[in-house]
């Protein structure tokens, strides 16, 4: 039985411009830290609704040969399938439900822990080596900041770790923390003076929030402007689809991510807002990860004016105010997530 699970979504589409050229060098980046470290590991691809006429991901891909300690698994959701999820009234219809084919993957995991994320994910090598010495608690989950970088460099796959990963830093122009974001506008000062002004910042920024939700109506007299309803100020919830890490009973007594939202975005935030609420605790690795910037299907100008996304985000936010409110989890989904009774080629 592996230790570790990581589970992601996949396609052959190339999305975003790019998307084979980035999950190649995810592949090579985590499979290089699993065998340096002896990490008892498998990762499971959700190749979700692949297109037919396209080539497939073991044709474009290129797969680690020999490994010692990491086994790959592709786990193939037909388009039949996808079909058979159409629900309009229910969610957006979409070449991929992103949380359903993660939970597919969850359900299907057979590691102690189980990692969500993403294929335009690097780990920082000092999370590797953390889960390498078993240092990972039940009753807790895990969680990264992220750090966005641009100027992508496919450097070769042998390319020293550290070296690397200090490319990306110099690459970066934002970092997301525990409700907020920071811009990374100083190169002079280097990375890690940045990340930690911001983290020092971040922490008193998120301890005034904190403090003027529980003191709304002092503020409100002092027409100063407090966001009561702010789940992201008690837990981790920025970009937290790039990085879940929990052990596997957790994902199963919370039965995966919610499935029925009408569209992803925030999908991923209520899950941590339940997993909280639920009574497991947080932890943040003190390491960043790394997120290569890609066109999307939806710019940030979009998700910050759009109706539909303003509907979906006071969705998230009044599920998730219900849950703090009374002190207990939503369980959105019933025994059959993660197309439980439905069989899934591998």
């Amino acid at each position: 039985m592996p230790y570790l699970s990581i589970v992601l979504t996949a396609r052959n589409d190339d999305y975003g411009g790019d998307f084979n050229s980035r999950l190649q060098n995810f592949l090579s980046r985590l499979s290089f830290l699993l065998e340096k470290y002896q990490v008892p590991s498998e990762l499971i691809i959700v190749n979700y609704n692949p297109i037919p006429d396209k080539p497939g991901l073991k044709e474009v891909i290129e797969f680690p040969e020999n490994t010692e300690y990491l086994t790959i698994r592709i786990i193939t959701v037909p388009p039949e399938v996808h079909q058979s999820l159409y629900a309009p009234e229910i969610r957006k219809t979409v070449p991929l439900y992103e949380f359903i084919a993660k939970n597919a993957g969850i359900r299907r995991a057979q590691g102690e822990y189980i990692l969500s994320t993403n294929a335009d994910i690097i780990f920082d090598e000092k999370i590797i080596r953390y889960i390498a010495e078993r240092r990972l608690t039940p009753g807790y989950y895990y969680r990264a900041d992220r750090c966005d970088y641009i100027g992508f460099e496919q450097t070769n796959k042998d390319t020293d770790y550290n070296e690397y990963i200090n490319r990306l830093k110099k690459h970066t122009f934002i970092v997301s923390l525990k409700g907020n974001k920071y811009k990374f506008a100083q190169p002079a000062l280097g990375f890690d003076l940045q990340l930690w002004k911001a983290r020092i910042f971040n922490r008193f920024k998120l301890e005034f929030d904190l403090f003027g939700a529980r003191h709304a109506q002092l503020f409100n007299k002092l027409n100063l402007y407090i966001n009561n309803d702010n789940a992201e100020f008690i837990y981790h919830t920025n970009n937290c689809g790039d990085f879940m890490l929990m052990h596997r009973n957790h994902w199963f007594e919370l039965k995966g991510y919610p499935e029925n939202t009408y569209i992803s975005t925030h999908t991923d935030a209520l899950f941590v807002v339940t997993a909280g609420v639920s009574g497991i605790k947080e932890k943040v690795f003190n390491s960043p990860i790394f997120h290569q910037e890609h066109e999307r299907r939806y710019g940030w100008q979009a998700i910050e004016n759009d109706e539909m996304f303003q509907k979906v985000y006071r969705n998230f936010e009044n599920h998730a105010q219900e849950m703090i409110r009374t002190g207990k989890p939503i369980i959105f989904n019933k025994e059959d997530w993660g197309l439980r009774q439905l069989t899934i080629v591998n």
